[in-house]
């Protein structure tokens, strides 16, 4: 594009606008047309316009990681087609983990051209996850596979619809290898939402002209690149890092495989290091490209532009430093990757998003600052349910409950309850009410209790629930999957991590009463008595009629320490029954009367003996009233020496050349334990021994950052200021 070029702003928003409306046109025709749950309720979809060079122009913020999917999708077709056979009306499609690389094989892509006359202007992307992939499990997860070939039909860039007309081939090689028939109708939903941008794009080229929409899309591009590099420029110079660990027992062996993420920021950029990965797993753990990077792309846009157009530009100021081939963040191509996005991607992006949250607290732009932010869960325990019917023809069911997990907690504002991934902005739980037309009948739905990480603001609830098979007199097969049952979420900011997840089947049931009867008995006695544990990750589990299934989801971080949470809030959770009696003396420090209000003087008193067990002495220094969240470190002169102090009472804590923690008041607890403590459901790793560390203010004694390490590990020095790196990266 010519710099000496003058574009008029106004006519610039009102294009990208037409162009983003005709996605959101294309994602209401997908939502409508599919039939699915999956796609109708949950909204596990995305639709979006990608250039002719492959870069991304618009994009329905449904799900954030398949902006990645789209530009892999696009590399796939420039690399592989003869853009001089491509006519109107063609319709590509693929699912292959390594060459087209979508999040993973239950979410194919659609790529459909976009013509103005006979010239190639765009292309129209959407992807779904399909009812069903085939494979050893229904659903597109498949926990027991060893490698790609048990994960279903893997299909490379096809064309599925030539000038209009669907490949009948394909379609019959398609049913051949699916449960459910229906499947299909996601793919014809896909077409048929690009075929809804095709004709929108139409009308605005008849409007505005068809050069002039290409150099705008170009110019809105280089407008969000401006802005995002601005807003980059923001943090503190430095590199930052974090680490997290990726559950896995579907094999029978128990694994915690250790990954860590370092965020480089270099002014206007961000280096995303992504190269100290685990092994390649055997298992359907390892990711690929877009479910590791479409994670960081939504939490980079979450973060830092959530204001921004999303396109091409907000991504063009991140490098990649991948891991070495092979490995679990750069598997081989024979490696299963079927909960690639779901197992080691949601650990990264928990990772990176730690990683990023130590820049963002420490920045000078209190606006940057205000983006602070606990971890979300980022799981729920998925289970897909297999069988036959009474009436004799076969179903298949995604549990209601798999996307109800916590969010963070934000800077202004609690966690949001059972509010799925953070970077699935558009999904959502799917309503009780479907059990109408579902093999399910719950006893109970209710939120978790303690799964939101305690905090100033508290982290998002996770559900708590129970159900059993209804109209499945012969029972029926369960694949389950759940990767926060040992190690919670992370906890930046000075909160706590929340609960675990997973499910405890009481086989031949409860006895009770009437089904309303027993959901009451569940939730009065918290009832795990007779119930069994099944493995986190399992693959055609067998449950008979009777068998009752409570599942747990996981809950979000707090944010800021919980002894200055405000009492009244502290009395309200307690009284709506987001937390338990017993945290709210021992974790938030406050004491109610007996009518259930706070007791100011005896709360500041609990309070200021709990930080003296921080510290193990009295305090030299009371932190500050906090009415607004703050960050727990900042930057400062003390006696000259350029120094990390503690926010809360302005102390200072140890140079910024060293590790601060080094300096911090400290305490440690198997994680299990503190885990119990804190109220959360998180089991024992039985395989590595980790550690909760709590890093306190040696002067106040304010709580300034919660980790796991592993046992014996001395705690990272993960936040080096002034210390960039050189390597280019690659761009996204």
């Amino acid at each position: 594009m010519s710099t000496t070029t003058t574009y008029d702003p106004i006519l610039a928003k009102v294009i990208h606008r037409r162009m983003e409306a005709a996605c959101e046109e294309a994602a209401i025709t997908l939502n409508r047309t599919s039939g699915s749950p999956i796609v109708t309720e949950a909204n596990d979809f995305s639709t979006s316009l990608v250039s002719a060079k492959g870069e991304v122009i618009a994009f329905t913020s449904y799900l954030p990681p398949h902006f990645v999917s789209a530009v892999n999708a696009l590399r796939d077709i420039l690399a592989n087609v003869d853009l001089s056979t491509v006519r109107p009306g063609d319709h590509f499609a693929a699912n292959d983990p390594y060459t087209a690389q979508p999040l993973h094989a239950a979410d194919p892509s659609v790529i459909t051209p976009v013509f103005a006359g006979d010239e190639l202007m765009a292309w129209a992307y959407s992807s779904v996850h399909v009812l069903d992939i085939g494979g050893l499990t229904p659903g597109g997860w498949i926990p027991g596979s060893w490698d790609r070939y048990g994960e279903g039909f893997i299909f490379p860039l096809t064309k599925v619809v030539s000038e209009g007309v669907w490949d009948e081939q394909f379609v019959k090689l398609y049913l051949a290898n699916v449960r459910m028939a229906e499947s299909l109708n996601d793919l014809r939903s896909c077409v048929a939402a690009n075929n809804t941008t095709y004709s929108r794009l139409q009308e605005v080229f008849e409007r505005y002209g068809a050069q002039t929409v290409k150099e705008y899309a170009e110019y809105n591009i280089e407008l969000s690149e401006q802005h995002a590099r601005q807003r980059i420029a923001e943090l503190p110079d430095g590199t930052f890092t974090a680490h997290d660990w990726v559950e896995y027992d579907g094999h029978g062996v128990e694994t915690l495989s250790r990954l860590s993420v370092s965020v480089t920021v270099r002014g206007d950029e961000l280096l995303i290091d992504l190269s100290d990965s685990p092994p390649e797993a055997n298992c359907f753990i390892n990711a690929t490209r877009a479910a590791l990077l479409g994670w960081v792309v939504g939490d980079v846009i979450r973060t830092l532009m959530p204001d921004l157009p999303i396109n091409a530009g907000v991504t063009r100021p991140l490098k990649i430093i991948k891991s070495a081939p092979g490995t679990m963040l750069n598997p081989s191509i024979n490696a299963a990757t079927s909960a690639g996005h779901m197992e080691s991607g949601t650990k990264v992006l928990r990772a990176f998003h730690s990683a990023l949250q130590k820049a963002v607290g420490l920045s000078e732009n209190p606006a940057i600052r205000a983006r602070s932010a606990g971890c979300g869960a980022n799981v729920a325990p998925h289970n897909v349910v297999f069988g036959i019917t009474d009436a004799g023809g076969p179903t298949m069911w995604v549990s209601f409950d798999s996307l109800g997990t916590g969010l963070g907690a934000q800077s202004n504002v609690d966690g949001r309850d059972c509010g799925c991934y953070e970077d699935m902005t558009g999904s959502r739980m799917l309503d009780i009410e479907l059990e109408e037309t579902a093999p399910a009948l719950h006893y109970f739905r209710r939120l978790c209790p303690n799964s939101g990480g305690h905090g100033f603001r508290r982290g998002g609830m996770g559900i708590d629930t129970a159900w059993k098979l209804a109209g499945m007199s012969s029972g029926a097969q369960m694949t389950v999957f759940s990767n926060v049952t040992r190690v919670p979420s992370r906890a930046p900011g000075g909160g706590y991590p929340g609960g675990g997840t997973g499910n405890l089947i009481f086989k031949g049931g409860v006895e009770a009463g009437s089904p309303t009867d027993l959901g009451a008995r569940f939730i009065a006695e918290d009832l795990t008595e007779g119930s069994t544990l099944p493995p986190s990750h399992a693959t055609n589990l067998q449950i008979a009629a009777d068998d009752i299934t409570r599942t747990f989801g996981a809950g979000g971080s707090g944010l800021g320490d919980p002894l200055f949470r405000e009492p009244w809030r502290v009395a309200e959770d307690l009284e709506n029954g987001m937390i338990t009696a017993d945290v709210v003396p021992d974790v938030y420090g406050v004491v109610l009367t007996a009518d259930g209000t706070p007791d100011d003087a005896a709360t500041a008193a609990r309070r200021r003996e709990l930080r003296a067990e921080r510290l193990g002495r009295e305090p030299s220094h009371e932190p500050a009233e906090m009415l607004e969240y703050r960050a727990p470190l900042k930057v400062a002169d003390a006696e000259g020496v350029r120094s990390f102090c503690c926010s809360h009472c302005d102390q200072p804590i140890g140079p910024v050349t060293e590790n601060w923690k080094a300096h911090a008041a400290t305490r440690s607890w198997p994680l299990h334990e503190r885990a119990a403590h804190l109220g959360a459901k998180v089991r024992e790793a039985s395989v590595l021994q980790l550690t909760t560390w709590e890093f306190a203010c040696p002067s106040c004694g304010s709580m300034l950052e919660v980790e796991n390490y592993e046992a014996g590990e001395e705690p990272g020095h993960d936040i080096r200021l002034g210390e960039t790196r050189d390597e280019p990266g690659e761009a996204f």
